[in-house]
């Protein structure tokens, strides 16, 4: 019996251990893509991709409408996929301002600022 201790402890850890790795490849990621537009002429066109492993999961296409203010946002709707997902977003328009951001898990991953016409950012799930 004494010899059974160790053995059931290094059971009792590599099943630990397993379940955790288990649970890391598993375990889906909340990311939210957002877009800010302003001073615009007409609106801003939105591409926003997703994909994994060479296979697209979105792939949509939205549109700001500037307003009579010139200004307007998008927001994503929340993405839940595991590690390895990765995130785009390209903004075009006639704008002074065009900012993007990414939001993993709630932290920010990407976020740029341009007053060029287009901005994009990506953003990639890690573990």
């Amino acid at each position: 019996m004494r010899q059974a201790g160790p053995w059931l402890l290094l059971l009792v850890l590599a099943a630990g251990a397993a379940g955790f790795f288990l649970w890391k490849k598993t375990r889906r990621h909340s990311v939210i893509i957002a877009v800010s537009a302003s001073g615009c002429r007409g609106g801003a066109a939105i591409d926003e991709k997703v994909w994994k492993d060479g296979e697209t999961l979105v792939n949509r296409e939205h549109t700001v409408a500037g307003g009579d203010t010139g200004t307007g946002t998008w927001t994503s709707e929340e993405h839940r996929h595991p590690a390895g997902t990765q995130y785009s977003v390209l903004a075009r328009g006639d704008c002074k301002s065009l900012a993007c951001r990414v939001l993993i898990d709630g932290s920010e991953s990407g976020a740029k600022e341009t007053d060029s016409g287009q901005v994009s950012c990506s953003a990639m799930v890690g573990d």
